[in-house]
């Protein structure tokens, strides 16, 4: 199969970008590797943090461009490596963190390894419906979870940013892993900080991309979301990508 890449950062309405995103493809093998982060709000230096986390994440790739779900992990520890030593840069980034959701695809086999850590999130759609979500590392999400509120009551829920995991701790969380997974022509992937889902529900998520490119997919979730945020509302920021029929040789 062949990937459509498409992708947006917004500034929302703070004065500072803490999301960063990135991706590489590797020539020889052909795999594809991304990566999305969210500086974490109130530690300081989030933008730091989210920006070490792509590059070591792909740096990592690059010298293991293996799509794998232990390579997905061991990307992780390298960007998590990454942000604890650059704590050490001076006050204002001494307790940066991240959340980051990365992505490593195999188009010649179609299979694909993820894995996350904190409350940034990957979708997987096919036919117009989720049939797999990451599941934040979050109080929400454990309420979701035990069955103490529903998933659209997590949406607009007081405690909705509050983590239970990020990158950036010595004691490194391990990550929720997922892979290898089979993937077929017509799929799409979403990757994306909170400030994109918590204004769209899983539902539209996926009926937005049913037969869209990946460019008009996220036109479409970029529209939804402003048109529900609030004033001084999150950065948001999303990766989509298309999976498609190879071209014929």
């Amino acid at each position: 199969m062949k990937l459509e890449v498409a992708a947006f950062s917004r500034v929302g309405g703070r004065e500072v970008n803490e999301d960063a995103y990135g991706a590489w493809a590797d020539r020889a093998s052909g795999g594809a590797f991304f990566v999305l982060a969210d500086g974490a709000g109130g530690h300081g230096g989030g933008d730091v943090a989210s920006r070490l986390a792509v590059e070591h994440v792909l740096e990592h790739f690059r010298a293991s461009p293996v799509v794998d779900a232990s390579v997905v992990a061991n990307a992780i520890g390298a960007a998590n490596e990454a942000v604890v030593a650059g704590q050490s840069a001076g006050r204002r980034v001494a307790a940066m963190r991240s959340t980051i959701v990365v992505l490593a695809i195999d188009p010649a086999t179609g299979v694909a390894s993820w894995g996350h850590v904190g409350d940034s999130r990957l979708y997987h759609c096919r036919d117009g419906a989720v049939i797999a979500r990451t599941r934040d590392h979050s109080v929400v999400q454990g309420l979701v979870d035990s069955g103490g509120i529903t998933a659209d009551e997590a949406l607009g829920h007081p405690l909705r940013n509050r983590l239970l995991a990020a990158i950036g701790e010595v004691d490194a969380h391990v990550p929720a892993l997922s892979g290898p997974v089979a993937l077929l022509p017509g799929d799409r992937l979403l990757l994306c900080s909170d400030g994109v889902w918590e204004y769209i529900a899983d539902a539209r998520v996926a009926t937005l991309a049913m037969g869209t490119a990946p460019d008009a997919w996220l036109r479409s979730i970029e529209e939804a979301v402003t048109a529900g945020q609030r004033p001084g509302a999150d950065n948001f920021t999303a990766l989509a990508i298309a999976c498609e029929p190879a071209d014929p040789p």
